[in-house]
Order: C-alpha cells, then structure tokens, then sequence
C-alpha cells in the first residue's frame, strides 16, 4: 500500500495512503493475514523511544497479553487500560468495529500489538489501525487530551469514472453525514452503517461512522464533525475513503465493506439540478 505524509489544518496531524482494495474486500475473519497495518508513529506530541528488554517493553507485553480478551469480551468491544508507573507506565486503548464478532476482535487487536511493535520498532507512542480494530498505547495520558483530533489516518479510493462528480459527492456527503448522526444518537456502540442508492456506475454507496463507545452524544457529534467536513478537500471524487481517529473514524465504500445488513437505508439519491437564470428583464423601449 503506497503512502505519503499529508496535514489537514493545524489541529489534525494526518497520514494519507492509497487504498489497496484488493485486501480490504476480504471477508470479516482473521483465519487469513490481515493486510498491512496503517500505522502512526510517535504520535504527536512525540513521546520518545524505549530500549529493547526494558522495562517499558515488558509492560507492553502485559498489555498484550490482557487487553485482545478483554476488548473481545465487553459487548461494546472496547477495553482501556494502563500499567507500570512513571517512567514506564503506558495507558492503552483498543476497539474493534461494531460489526465484528468477539473472536474476530480478539484476534484483530492480538495482532494490532504484533502490528505496532513490528511496524513502529521502540516508539513509546503507537497508533495501529486494521481494518476491524485500532489500537494506540502512549507514555503519555491521551485520555486526558482536551483536542480530540489531534491524531488521524486517511485513505483515499480511486477516481469515479462515468458518473457526475457533483452529484456523487452530494451522495457521500449525505450518506456519511447522515450515519454519523445514527452512530451517535442511535447506538449503544457508537457505530452505525448505512446505504444509499445512486446510479448505474455506482448501484450502491456504503458507509460506516464509529466514535469509541464511552463518548457522550455531543461529544462523537463534535468528533466527527470535525473529520467529515474534510470530504469535500480531500476525496471529492473518490470511490471510497475514510478518515481514523483515536476516538472517531468514517469510511465509505462503493462496495460493501461491512458485515450484515446495513443499520440506514437510505432512497435512491436524486441530484438537485442547478437553479436555472432568472430571466431578463427588459427596459421600456428596446
């Protein structure tokens, strides 16, 4: 999967890759590798490195060992936890999609720790993203962050072909928009999916909003308020995409990418056609 380094405006610090859609229509198990992770390194601000067989490490590996079981077992799919003390204590976070199933999650955030210590070697501060759970564990107490945004990861899909860019990204905004609201209103989870029928190019428009589950209404509102207005600068004609934070994340697909049926169903989309000119006005005597 190609990346490259990217920002979104002051408060966000953001990572952007292409989408290899091959590895992401796989089906919702991990019998198989999961693809790549999409990693952030040293999070800002960066919290520094720990040295190999420290005590640091040793405490990452009890995280390892407890948190794919507890996330797996609560029936949000969410665990938070921290170890050690000052200079090692770590505080972590892991969830899985709401879709996921507890087997499925175990094994996803079993393999995000494997993911963040492989891809992000000796950094304090990880964030791991898979396509069915994140994972971030810091040196520092992020929970207490006031910005929380500071932190995402972008994905962009491919340019639409044979469709009215205007009117597709009228669609995705509708659609997205419109799950976030469900996901933190509507949901115990913090999760909602939905669907939108559009044209012949594209039959169907999917998509998914997610805050973690211990946010208040207001504040997964606020959370993903803040990343969707990003749509129209960063994926306006793009097939799919998402943006992913610690504490909410987006994405939609012209595929099915989740699992089960979609919790919005949304009418076909139907484009407003530009208002016409008023006519003109003509002056006595021409």
């Amino acid at each position: 999967m190609a990346s490259m380094p990217h920002r979104f405006p002051s408060h966000l610090a953001v990572v952007a890759a292409t989408f290899l859609l091959a590895a992401l229509h796989a089906p919702l198990t991990l019998a198989q590798e999961e693809p790549p992770p999409w990693l952030l390194c040293g999070p800002s601000p960066v919290s520094g490195n720990y040295t190999e067989n420290s005590t640091y490490q040793a405490n990452i590996n009890r995280l390892a060992a407890t948190m794919p079981k507890n996330a797996s077992s609560e029936p949000d799919l969410y665990a938070t936890d921290s170890v050690g003390s000052v200079p090692d204590v770590i505080y972590a976070l892991a969830l899985c999609r709401g879709d996921a199933n507890a087997s499925a999650c175990e094994s996803c955030v079993a393999t995000a720790f494997r993911g963040a210590q492989q891809g992000c070697p000796l950094f304090k501060d990880v964030m791991v993203f898979y396509d069915l759970c994140q994972l971030r564990y810091s040196n520092r107490n992020f929970f207490l962050d006031d910005d929380y945004f500071v932190n995402t990861y972008y994905l962009q899909g491919s340019q639409v072909v044979g469709t009215p860019v205007e009117a597709f990204d009228a669609a995705v905004r509708l659609l997205v928009n419109t799950t976030a609201d469900y996901a933190a209103a509507n949901s115990s989870r913090r999760f909602g999916t939905g669907e939108e029928g559009f044209d012949k190019s594209y039959p169907k428009i999917y998509a998914l909003s997610q805050c973690t589950p211990d946010k208040t209404v207001d504040i997964c509102r606020t959370c993903l308020g803040t990343i969707i207005p990003q749509l129209p600068k960063y994926f306006s004609g793009k097939n799919g995409g998402g943006i992913f934070g610690v504490w909410c994340s987006f994405r939609y697909e012209v595929y099915p990418f989740f699992s089960g049926r979609p919790l919005l169903q949304l009418p076909a989309f139907v484009a407003t056609p530009p208002a016409s000119a008023p006519p003109a006005i003509r002056r006595q005597g021409e």
